[in-house]
């Protein structure tokens, strides 16, 4: 529980304390997403990819017999199995199953999906997060847990039964940031742009977006899209929100992808082909300064 004496004592904040006591990142990808990428990439944020890979932790093989079971569980696509491991591995100490349950639980995998129950899980492996936690896969799965959280307390959630909290929300996500979470950027971006528990700041927002954009976090791309589609806070641009959903296309998950894809087809509706070729080179140098790394195309759910 170092997490709530660090961030009390670092940041002035003793509500953040209540993420221990309250009982109170959007239908993601099949749990086949989740993997080895999106932990061995994750201080350069490439998320999921296609295959499912239960991680190892400094070479050192931290998975006992349950989740070797859950593993290859996930691998055939058998959820109800999977979740039967991790439960049992959980009940054993291994909070790291927590997090796997988490996704099985939000993304409805073996399981009726229960949003309440998916915060439980990922609540779970974020109350261990200490300051002074070794850099390996274990913490970059619990920040993602704190992000998660956060997320949830930012806009509250009547499925999760979750009181909206955007104090609480802002504070985790500053823990976040400090280990280069992406997703912990947006979700800054949003409440600045929208005054969510903040003054309401369209530049302070817009550079949090920005900054989660270079990440290739796809939800940042797909926000600014909106923006200059907009002429929110930002010129009126369509030539560079065409650009921007182009772009987090490239990242996005099923879940978001849709809507960006109709976004596109709206938008290439009303420009003309000289703007859409002029909207696929910006898009193309973005892409080029800010590469996916290791040729991985990521997903963000």
């Amino acid at each position: 529980m170092q997490i709530f004496r660090y961030i009390h004592g670092r940041l002035g904040v003793a509500l953040i304390v209540a993420i221990a006591m309250a009982g109170t990142l959007m239908p993601g990808p099949a749990i086949a997403q989740e993997t080895d990428d999106y932990l061995r990439h994750f201080h350069s944020f490439v998320p999921a990819q296609p295959l499912f890979k239960l991680q190892k932790h400094d070479g050192a093989v931290v998975w006992g017999s349950d989740m070797r079971k859950a593993k290859g569980a996930l691998r055939r696509g058998d959820y109800v199995k999977a979740r039967k491991h991790l439960q049992n591995a959980l009940e054993k100490g291994n909070v790291i199953a927590a997090w796997y349950l988490g996704h099985l639980y939000r993304q409805g995998r073996g399981v009726k999906r229960d949003d309440g129950a998916a915060f439980t899980y990922y609540r779970k492996v974020a109350v261990t997060y200490e300051p002074d936690m070794q850099l390996d896969r274990r913490l970059t799965i619990v920040v993602d847990s704190l992000v998660r959280v956060a997320d949830v307390y930012r806009e509250g959630s009547k499925s999760a039964g979750v009181a909206r909290d955007p104090r609480r929300a802002f504070r985790i996500y500053n823990v976040a940031i400090s280990h280069r979470h992406p997703g912990a950027d947006y979700g800054l971006g949003v409440m600045y742009l929208n005054g969510i528990g903040v003054n309401k700041n369209p530049d302070r927002a817009l550079s949090w977006l920005n900054h989660a954009a270079r990440q290739r976090f796809a939800p940042a791309a797909a926000k600014l899209g909106d923006l200059y589609w907009e002429g929110s806070y930002v010129r009126r641009t369509r030539v560079h929100a065409y650009a921007w959903y182009l772009l987090a296309l490239e990242t996005a998950g099923p879940d978001i992808r849709l809507r960006i894809k109709e976004q596109l087809k709206v938008s290439s509706l009303q420009l003309n082909e000289k703007q859409r070729a002029t909207a696929r080179a910006l898009a193309q140098r973005w892409s080029e300064k800010y590469p996916v790394k290791d040729g991985i195309v990521p997903v963000a759910d």
